[in-house]
């Protein structure tokens, strides 16, 4: 029966296995049990797992050999404190691995929380036999007094749980009919984008820089302004950051660029840097591949590493970092860094149109729109109309001719010398 098994990881219980027939544990004992098994099933994977005060109970001439196997990984204990001791520690091991138990014990008082138990080929015992050597043989675990009471505790608190969840389904749908449903208006982003040019002169800074740095200010303003948008069930995200620095980093790094982080504090399932004024968020497995368990590992805090932007959120206003080389990023697209702005704005202004925008803002874009109806007005008024200095230069304009050409003077005949009187003879 046992070379039709096939056991690709064991787990052993190594106390038990080490006591068995024993009034003391002897990690001799354990070597040879461990050997005989993998003789017999031949396991890809054989995790040994002993309690706390195994090396205390042990002989003192195997106390170095257990420290040198120890500091092998050849043979395991539970962390300090561990509630269940090795037990708890042997059965996630196993249920994590899905792998067998070596072991003589029934685990009782875990039936409740793991039933699988009870599966053909999960739990094996093993007892030395005289002039014979390990036998090995598939068990089932013995059900006692413990383990009823394991299992019934374990249905109640499913029980309730179960209950918990349903009654918040309930509420979850009762809310979401009784809440109104959000109103669709234009976002401003959308709106100056579909409106025509206007008759006004255009930006004479050269490069356009502060009318790009006015048009970020408006936006973020407007988007503070607003709440950022609604999530799930009618809350509001709450923003990792403010909208004028997150747009700004967005503007300044866009998704592929490298950028230089301060390490600001470590969460535990990665890290927070520090861009400026923006706080960016860096998850473990962009920490390395494979991942590490903590961002201790790579990181510490107060020091300057650079990082390479993977991703922003929108409507969260979050920026994902990674060290560079650990995630294939596309390289950056720096014609295109006009557009990736232009299109997060609008991004984030429709994250925010389904909340309608505080009584102050309403007032304060009620009055911003007068006064362009004004102006507009005026304007158009004072085209059309003429002033009297208007008119007096185009009439001279108009009546103004080219100096006239003189007429030549008109000759007068040369008069006749006067002839000496003649006077008479006598």
């Amino acid at each position: 029966m046992q070379q039709d098994m096939k056991i690709t990881h064991v787990v052993v219980d190594g106390s038990n296995i080490a006591t068995e027939g024993r009034d003391a544990p002897s990690l001799a004992q354990l070597d040879e049990a461990v050997q005989a098994f993998i003789e017999e099933y031949s396991p890809k994977h054989v995790t040994v797992v002993v309690d706390a005060t195994f090396p205390n109970r042990i002989d003192r001439k195997e106390r170095r050999t257990y420290e040198d196997a120890v500091n092998a990984n050849e043979l395991i204990t539970p962390p300090a404190g561990a509630i269940g001791r090795g037990d708890a520690f042997i059965l996630q091991i196993a249920r994590r691995a899905g792998a067998a138990i070596l072991s003589n014990d029934s685990f009782q008082e875990f039936h409740g929380d793991y039933p699988w138990l009870f599966d053909r080929g999960r739990l094996i015992g093993g007892k030395p036999v005289p002039h014979v050597g390990w036998v090995f043989m598939d068990r089932a675990p013995v059900r006692g007094p413990t383990s009823r009471r394991a299992v019934s505790e374990a249905r109640k608190v499913a029980k309730a749980t179960e209950g918990a969840a349903e009654q918040v389904a309930a509420e979850a749908s009762e809310a979401a009919e009784a809440a109104p449903p959000p109103r669709k208006r234009r976002s401003r982003a959308k709106a100056v984008a579909a409106a025509p040019p206007s008759d006004a002169p255009a930006d004479t800074t050269g490069d356009g820089e502060r009318a790009d740095q006015a048009a970020l200010a408006e936006v973020a303003e407007e988007i503070a302004s607003e709440g950022g948008g609604r999530g799930k069930g009618g809350r509001s995200p709450e923003p990792y950051n403010e909208a004028l620095p997150f747009i700004e980093f967005v503007a300044a790094h866009p998704v592929g660029s490298e950028v230089d982080a301060r390490i600001e504090r470590f969460s535990s399932h990665g890290a927070y840097v520090l861009v400026g004024s923006a706080r960016a968020y860096i998850p473990l497995r962009n920490l390395g591949d494979p991942a590490p368990r903590s961002a201790k590992e790579v990181l510490r805090v107060g020091d300057d590493r650079r990082f390479v932007v993977v991703a922003v959120d929108t409507p969260r206003r979050g920026i994902d970092l990674a060290l560079p080389g650990v995630v294939d990023v596309p390289a950056p697209d720096l014609a295109s860094t006009a557009d990736l702005v232009a299109e997060l704005a609008v991004d984030v202004t429709d994250a925010s149109a389904a909340e309608p925008a505080p009584a102050r803002a309403r007032k304060a874009a009620k009055a911003s729109s007068k006064k362009a109806s004004a102006k507009k007005a005026a304007a158009k008024k004072a085209a059309a109309k003429k002033t009297p200095d208007e008119k007096s230069a185009r009439k001279n304009a108009a009546t103004k001719k080219a100096p006239a050409e003189k007429a030549p003077a008109k000759k007068t005949p040369a008069k006749a010398p006067a002839r000496p009187a003649r006077t008479k003879k006598p």
